[in-house]
């Protein structure tokens, strides 16, 4: 009988010795502990704050805005401790009153909780409205009228590169012809309004246009500024670029062509970003020299040449560095002075001739002569 007592007392001993090896998980199955906090932001902001129990598993924690809004978000076993706060923030787009759930869900659990938030400070959004009066020459003095204050404005027009950032801006406009001009404006908030009025022009005063003549894909071409058949874009059209681009586009008959030419010197951009307008058309000056420029996308001394067009398995696009013996060539350069179009638009201007071939075998060749306008510009 001793010996029974003593053998059972070991083993008690034992079990009572032995070590946890697994997670110590909390006494509770839930995940979400408790509503910490909600705060109210400014113009029909809210933010929340949740606290959670820790676990050792993936938990994906997902949110119904009350407003047909929803997210989701995945949260990791190193993030979810023992004083963890997750904090959720919307905005809503009208005053009223939101019911919001949240759901957490991993392997072992799944639970809710339900608040309900009243918005009652929605800023309306910013009222987009102005007037123009047209000038001689074709020029538009444009007139701002939203009434709020603090707005920041961004002018443009769908046919021209015209673009302003000016409460009030000036746009010359070279061809006669209806202009459909957008004004947006954004308040501080970052919510944004367009408005939309056609501008008629009657008395332009055109003095050059844009123009190719030849082959693209063996079909005959001769087409110019006249009229929509083709337009010239500005040769920075992004202020980190580091290529000088210009894109012609004819879209007559149902045909669509772009064709663009890339020079790849610097004159704005990530580079060389405090170049003064000077040293920017010296540049121009530089690399606009007649001669056989050397095809590539690699130096600054090199250029290339595209074509982009529909077909019917889609777009089509089709580079000069594709083909050998592919040759672009400046034949005449002109340099001038003109009246900004519009404003961080500089009075230099050059009109640039070039020859262009290049044998896409069985697409076809290209072969024909592109005048364009290389436009000097700075967006600050």
């Amino acid at each position: 009988m001793k010996k029974l007592y003593l053998i059972l007392s070991i083993a008690c001993l034992l079990f009572a010795c032995k070590k946890e090896t697994g997670p110590v998980m909390p006494e509770t199955t839930d995940f979400i502990k408790s509503l910490n906090q909600t705060a109210y932001d400014e113009n029909a902001g809210v933010t929340l704050q949740l606290k959670v129990f820790p676990y050792q598993h993936d938990t994906e924690v997902s949110v119904d805005w009350g407003d047909g809004k929803t997210d989701k978000v995945q949260f990791k076993p190193k993030e979810i401790t023992a004083d963890a706060i997750f904090t959720f923030s919307h905005k809503y787009a009208k005053n009223g009153t939101y019911k919001i759930s949240f759901r957490a869900v991993n392997a072992v659990t799944s639970n809710s909780l339900e608040t309900e938030v009243n918005i009652t400070n929605k800023v309306p959004e910013p009222k987009a409205d102005f007037s123009y009066e047209v000038l001689e020459n074709g020029k538009v003095r444009f007139k701002n009228l939203s009434p709020e204050a603090g707005l920041k404005y961004y002018w443009n027009d769908t046919k021209t590169q015209n673009r302003s950032r000016l409460a009030n801006p000036e746009f010359i406009y070279e061809r006669n012809d209806s202009y459909p001009v957008f004004l947006t404006v954004e308040d501080k908030y970052g919510q944004k309004t367009t408005i939309t009025k056609n501008v008629s022009i009657t008395n332009a005063v055109t003095k050059e246009t844009a123009s190719f003549k030849g082959t693209i894909l063996n079909e005959q071409y001769s087409f110019s500024e006249d009229g929509n058949e083709c337009r010239t874009m500005l040769s920075e059209t992004d202020p980190l670029s580091t290529k000088i681009l210009n894109t012609i586009v004819l879209n007559v008959a149902g045909k669509k062509i772009e064709m663009t030419l890339n020079g790849m010197f610097h004159v704005l951009g990530s580079a060389n970003p405090d170049f003064s307008i000077n040293e920017r058309v010296e540049k121009f000056r530089q690399y606009l020299v007649p001669g056989i420029k050397k095809i590539g996308v690699q130096t600054h001394d090199q250029w290339n040449a595209s074509v982009k067009y529909e077909n019917n398995g889609g777009t089509v696009i089709k580079q000069f560095t594709e083909v050998p013996d592919a040759q672009i060539e400046i034949t005449d350069v002109k340099e001038i002075e003109q009246p900004a179009l519009f404003d961080g638009l500089y009075k230099q201007a050059f009109w640039v001739t070039f020859k262009l071939k290049a044998d896409f075998k069985q697409l076809g060749k290209i072969d024909g002569t592109l005048k364009i306008r290389y436009l000097v510009y700075r967006m600050d």
